[in-house]
């Protein structure tokens, strides 16, 4: 699946770097699941993931779209740490979205820690020196049909 921060035929509006173009609504139907950020939310998710230590915490990251027993649902992405026990946890309202969109079947989706770090651009996890940082971006999306892509 491609995605293309500078892409103004993605739908929507035209895009800029590090603002990728909102999808139309009725381009939304063929992602199982697509969540645009905001920019609080893109650096809630920054500040997150680069706040963990690659000696202590596993590279991949885990989530997905959630309803709770009260009926809220939310954005939940986790990171295990490598003795096993416990795990960093990021939830997000869907006000804290632009656009917020998820089928009842959408799958749970992982993704590497340091490629989501690197998508988002300005930083680098902590306790590395060397690896890819991209230009920061002050929103990202993540979009799912039969690959889930982020950036």
């Amino acid at each position: 699946m491609a995605d293309s921060d500078n892409d103004s035929t993605a739908g929507g509006e035209e895009s800029e770097y590090g603002r990728p173009a909102v999808l139309e609504e009725d381009e939304l139907s063929q992602y199982s699941m697509y969540l645009h950020f905001t920019e609080q939310g893109t650096e809630k998710i920054r500040n997150g993931l680069t706040d963990l230590d690659a000696a202590d915490w596993e590279d991949e990251a885990f989530g997905g779209v959630h309803t709770f027993d009260n009926g809220e649902t939310e954005f939940v992405m986790e990171v295990r740490n490598r003795d096993g026990i416990h795990a960093f946890q990021l939830r997000m309202k869907e006000e804290e979205f632009k656009v917020f969109h998820h089928r009842p079947d959408a799958q749970p989706w992982s993704l590497p820690v340091d490629f989501m770090i690197m998508r988002l651009g300005g930083a680098r996890r902590k306790g590395q020196e060397l690896g890819l940082v991209a230009f920061r971006k002050a929103e990202v999306r993540l979009m799912m049909d039969d690959d889930v892509d982020f950036g």
